[in-house]
């Protein structure tokens, strides 16, 4: 039995992968391949095949569960299949301890445009963790992940290792998931999902939930969330990057882009390098990071047509948070 291990990292379409697999688990079956099935949120997202090896303690911690690693590497084994695949973008951060239980695995991550991750990021802290701050615009782009994995690529010189380009030019058929399953030796015709795995924020979305984490929505935030993802009021291309540092940082990603890829081997690194030098010319259209009460507005509407257990919640929270005759506390009543 051999161990394919998809690492991620963040923003790289693990969500999309992770559920293709768990749609067409028997697929893969038949190639030889385990997939362990997951559970998925309503959005279809999941953490993958995390709990299938690890545990959370009461503060969330993980720690890697030697008995879980027993029993699928078990049900590998009676199943038939010759390949035991895992997935998940937990794993990035967790490669020293998976690295140690899975020494002659092949561990599989997507090498992103650091200049994508960093707005990506910033509307997942906005959705998921309630930031109410605007993004962080620094002199030097943030390219920890690229470091971090360098890092691991020289301590594990010895592991198997296969990194691929994250990028629609790069990818086997413009596809992730089928350039997952070409890494995997599978050739089938596939599409994206028709579902939208993961979505960003329209940006009104975005600047209305940046908005509401200012009322500390504890249990209510995974619903607005949800919510949010499903309103198409107005456009989800855009970046909140001004062209000043968006040129810089352009600049920037593409070198260090190039000092990784020479210095380790990147499946399609050529396609990678050639959009990330690009990109300012194809970059998504700049918006402020500001809105008008006008669009918040059709927002709240939306969520109280979609969601009115919801709005009432939010109107509570109002009023607690701003008292009356606030302009916010307007909208959210009267729209």
């Amino acid at each position: 039995m051999k161990t394919i291990i998809h690492f991620g990292p963040p923003k790289t379409g693990t969500s999309a992968v992770q559920w293709w697999c768990n749609e067409n688990a028997s697929l893969l079956m038949k190639s030889g391949i385990y997939y362990p099935q997951h559970t998925t949120d309503k959005n279809e997202v999941s953490s993958g095949n995390l709990l299938s090896i690890f545990d959370k303690d009461a503060n969330r911690n993980l720690k890697l569960n030697k008995e879980k690693i027993t029993i699928v590497k078990e049900e590998t084994i009676k199943k038939g299949a010759e390949f035991l695949l895992l997935s998940s973008e937990f794993f990035f951060l967790r490669l020293p301890e998976l690295i140690e239980f899975f020494p002659r695995g092949k561990f599989v991550g997507y090498i992103r445009n650091p200049l994508e991750i960093l707005d990506s990021n910033y509307n997942q802290s906005v959705k998921r963790h309630n930031n109410t701050s605007k993004i962080p615009l620094t002199k030097h782009l943030n390219c920890n992940v690229l470091n971090q994995l360098s890092g691991y690529l020289k301590k594990y010189s010895e592991i198997n290792f296969q990194l691929r380009a994250f990028s629609l030019k790069a990818f086997h058929n413009e596809s992730i998931i089928s350039d997952m399953l070409d890494c995997l030796g599978i050739s089938v015709d596939v599409a994206w999902p028709s579902i939208k795995i993961n979505k960003s924020y329209t940006h009104s979305a975005l600047e209305t939930k940046r908005w509401l984490n200012r009322l500390n929505l504890h249990e209510s935030n995974v619903k607005v969330d949800s919510t949010l993802q499903s309103f198409k009021g107005d456009t989800s291309y855009y970046t909140v990057i001004p062209d000043e540092y968006y040129m810089k940082y352009q600049s920037q990603a593409s070198s260090v882009l190039k000092k990784f890829t020479d210095e380790f081997p990147v499946v399609n690194s050529e396609s990678l390098l050639e959009v990330a030098s690009n990109s300012y010319h194809f970059k998504p259209p700049y918006y402020p990071q500001e809105i008008s009460i006008e669009r918040f507005s059709n927002v709240i509407k939306y969520i109280k047509k979609n969601e009115p257990s919801l709005y009432k919640k939010l109107q509570q929270k109002v009023r607690q948070h701003y008292g009356p005759n606030t302009v916010e506390e307007r909208a959210l009543i009267f729209y």
